[in-house]
């Protein structure tokens, strides 16, 4: 395997150069250290010098020991391999650069036992020098892994406990503290890890997250009316079960930053969020629901390279499109608060003089108010008999149409005679009017949700029968609208 392997000789001697210095500006009394960087074969070294000007004693001496330490842990983590380096990369979705600045910041805070060998300073310059023997960090390396490992395996044991009584959030935490103590090592793909990624992947993908709407309607300047309600679902064994106590992340829009809540699911597995007041800018946008895995670790063992692993997870999550409307549209906000998303059937029908047949312009007319509030409409099974047979009386469930994937039933009903009188001007000799009763009733699968029933009569038409309901149901569909809305608006 390929080696970043950079000598201390050759960082020194860039060092050097940018700070224009050359062997006569050290003294005629520099030692070699100073002038060149040491090159001692079973040593790790590290020299750091601090200027003098303006600053106290210990402070320009401790900047000269911090930068000989950070010089020494730069030697030693140039040796960490390249494929070390790309595995980390594809692990943790972070660019080489980064990862890089990672291994460095974990080599400087694992050196221990560094010797400091010798110090040396001008009027104006003050230099230190350390060394770190290899075969003490490769011990302190190798015991530190075998801990690492001990550990790890010990969490996998948990985490399979956990699951084999079925308490997955357990055993999503105990994988995840087994990932977050190995991920110093994701450039090696232990065995461990392997094993971790492995189940909280399985784990992952029988879980959901389902959300009480998929879109929720208000008026700018308002809240909603009622909370998101996010339901969480894990598989166990060969069965759904509620994902209690699973933490819940809530945001707006595409990115982190924006989160607006974080919450715990329930006993139910249920946790909710009731927004604020909405603003008109946050219209098309979407409330997201991902399962924060963050939430089940301290803070503390959440690294960066483990933050980066996580983020290279497929979340189970939930979206809620956020549709605002304009003060002025409260009316259309109604119609869709009530009705958009809704799989709804319509029957339209009227009983005359011994027969019934179709009232086709009413039915189209509820139609078109309906798909403009959202709501998918689709064919009844029902007849236009069996429908009006119904709406007579409404007083039990609507069960025609109980094994379809329907909402809401609507049934529109005129329901009494056609009155008739010599027209000699009339192409048919004669106008016709309807007279009886009117009504609309909505069924929620169960009992009616909205009913209005009047008694009307029609105008004269000259036009027959037909034009009758027609001019009819243009009148008829402005009450029902005006009913319906009054009833929308007062939930």
């Amino acid at each position: 395997m390929t080696a970043f392997k950079v000598t201390l000789r050759s960082l020194a001697a860039l060092f050097y150069l940018a700070f224009g210095f050359s062997h006569g500006a050290f003294g005629a009394n520099a030692p070699e250290w100073v002038t060149g960087a040491p090159d001692n074969p079973d040593y790790y070294h590290g020299v750091g010098m601090a200027t003098k000007k303006g600053q106290a004693t210990s402070t320009y001496r401790d900047l000269a020991r911090h930068r000989a330490l950070r010089n020494l842990s730069m030697e030693i983590s140039t040796t960490v391999s390249s494929r070390f380096v790309l595995n980390t990369v594809e692990t943790t979705g972070m660019t080489e650069e980064d990862v890089k600045s990672e291994i460095l910041t974990h080599t400087e805070s694992c050196i221990e036992g560094y010797e400091f060998v010798d110090s040396y300073e001008t009027r104006t310059e003050y230099w230190e020098f350390y060394r770190f023997s290899k075969a003490a960090f490769q011990a302190a390396r190798e015991g530190n892994r075998t801990r690492t490992m001990a550990a790890a395996a010990a969490f996998l044991t948990e985490a399979r406990d956990a699951e084999k009584r079925g308490d997955i959030v357990s055993a999503l935490r105990f994988n995840s503290h087994a990932i977050s103590a190995l991920q110093n090592y994701f450039g090696e793909k232990p065995h461990e890890f392997i094993q971790a990624q492995s189940a909280l992947e399985r784990i992952l993908s029988g879980m959901r997250l389902t959300a009480n709407r998929t879109e929720m309607p208000v008026v700018e300047g308002e809240s909603f009316d009622s909370p998101i309600v996010i339901t969480c679902i894990s598989r166990v064994e060969d069965s759904q079960e509620p994902a209690r106590h699973l933490p819940v992340r809530f945001t707006i829009g595409e990115t982190d930053e924006s989160s607006v809540f974080q919450g715990v699911a329930n006993g139910d597995g249920q946790v909710s969020l009731q927004m604020g007041t909405i603003k008109t800018e946050m219209n098309g946008t979407s409330v997201h629901a991902r399962i924060d895995i963050a939430k089940l670790l301290d803070a503390d063992a959440l690294g960066s390279l483990f933050k980066g692993f996580l983020s290279r997870l497929t979340m189970p999550e939930a979206s809620i499109s956020l549709r605002v409307f304009p003060a002025s549209e409260r009316e259309a906000f109604l119609w869709h608060k009530g009705f958009s998303g809704k799989r709804i059937s319509i029957y339209a029908g009227y009983a005359a003089d011994g027969k019934i047949a179709n009232w086709n312009k009413m039915r189209d007319e509820i139609a078109k108010v309906l798909a403009n509030a959202g709501a998918i409409v689709i064919p009844g099974s029902a007849t236009t008999e069996e429908a009006l047979a119904w709406s007579a009386v409404a007083t039990t469930p609507w069960t025609r149409d109980a094994d379809s994937r329907i909402d809401l039933v609507l049934v529109a009903a005129a329901n009494g005679r056609i009155n008739r009188r010599t027209a000699p001007a009339s192409p048919f000799g004669s106008d016709c009017q309807f007279a009886g009763e009117i009504s609309t009733v909505v069924s929620g699968g169960s009992m009616p949700v909205f009913m209005d029933r009047y008694q009307g009569v029609g105008g004269w038409n000259p036009m027959g029968e037909e034009m009758a309901l027609d001019v009819l149901a243009i009148h008829a569909i402005k009450r029902w609208q005006t009913a319906m809305l009054k009833q929308l608006g007062s939930k």
